[in-house]
């Protein structure tokens, strides 16, 4: 039978950490840069997972709950960031500085996280639509769109280009991702009978590091950016995995750390890790930040993410989660 999908918060408590290593020293670990890609898709497969219900018009309702909870997380945190990454550019002929707040969500390196949420909101949109138009019908289709992060990513380098930011959006992260999310949720039942999927995980960790090994030989110099091909089976089979051992870790730390402050983990790590540097910096320990500067801005993350939820649940609100 499938379960309540408690167990997914644990791969989102995970999720935030790898989230954290990938704009901290240890994005630099040798092979853990091709696990850390794995971050983002399962957060929105997540988001799909639990959008997901057997009537498409419930299921058109929780999109636009979900659309209506995010609007406000976004505006929220370009005003907080907006101090760190102040914009310089002519608003009245800076056209693509529109461009880039629209459909990427950020106009600076400093504020590169907050693409995320944009997508996230594009994505929830394109569903409501697709939704009221197709209902349930070919929803597991988008899955392929992921193909355009590949190409305008890592494989760019098969035109003779470098990678591109551009794929961080809606098209090559949300949409096929909820719909991955929403596909599993749709065919669990006959997904989770299989006894192989760890195995299946173990095979699929082996294949992403030689094509990471690949790329490191052969591009990595051109194609920094996105997924790899192996990304979509290995986010594919740790997620089945974790639904078919349901109760894994549901009573753990690091389940909480998923249900409760994962989000806000994700919004404040950069801010966080600016100060963490800063301040290393000023004492002349800058090794100190290169060894462990990804477990100390976690933890301090993880403290702020609880205050601000306590903050919050003090003020009776409940907007940024």
């Amino acid at each position: 039978m499938p379960c309540n999908g408690l167990s997914l918060y644990v791969l989102k408590g995970i999720s935030s950490f790898l989230v954290v290593a990938c704009h901290t020293p240890m994005e630099q670990v040798l092979y853990l840069e091709a696990i850390n890609a794995a971050a983002v898709p399962l957060f929105f497969m997540i988001t799909g997972y639990f959008l997901f219900h057997d009537n498409a018009e419930v299921t058109y309702r929780n999109i636009v709950k979900a659309i209506k909870r995010i609007m406000p997380i976004i505006i929220i945190l370009q005003v907080v960031y907006y101090p760190f990454a102040p914009i310089h550019e002519d608003l009245f002929r800076g056209w693509v500085l529109y461009a880039r707040l629209v459909f990427m969500g950020f106009h600076s390196f400093k504020t590169i996280h907050l693409w995320y949420l944009t997508a996230l909101l594009e994505g929830l949109v394109f569903f409501a639509v697709y939704l009221k138009i197709f209902k349930k019908k070919g929803v597991g289709c988008l899955v392929a769109l992921s193909i355009t992060g590949i190409l305008l990513g890592r494989y760019r380098f098969l035109g003779g280009e470098a990678s591109s930011l551009l794929t961080y959006n809606a098209v090559s992260y949300a949409i096929p991702f909820l719909a991955l999310g929403y596909w599993v949720k749709e065919n669990e039942s006959f997904l989770i009978k299989s006894k192989h999927w760890f195995d299946c995980t173990l095979c699929v960790v082996v294949l992403l590091f030689v094509e990471y090994t690949f790329l490191m030989k052969y591009s990595y110099a051109h194609s920094t950016e996105g997924i790899f091909l192996m990304t979509l089976p290995l986010v594919l089979s740790v997620f089945v995995s974790c639904l078919k051992n349901g109760k894994l870790g549901v009573e753990s730390k690091l389940s909480s750390i998923g249900k409760r402050y994962a989000g806000n983990i994700y919004y404040f790590h950069l801010i966080i890790a600016y100060g963490v540097s800063f301040c290393l910096s000023l004492m002349g320990l800058e090794d100190c930040y290169q060894s462990f500067g990804t477990l100390i801005v976690f933890v301090m993350s993880l403290g702020f993410a609880y205050l601000i939820v306590k903050v919050q649940n003090r003020l009776g609100l409940q907007i940024l989660r």
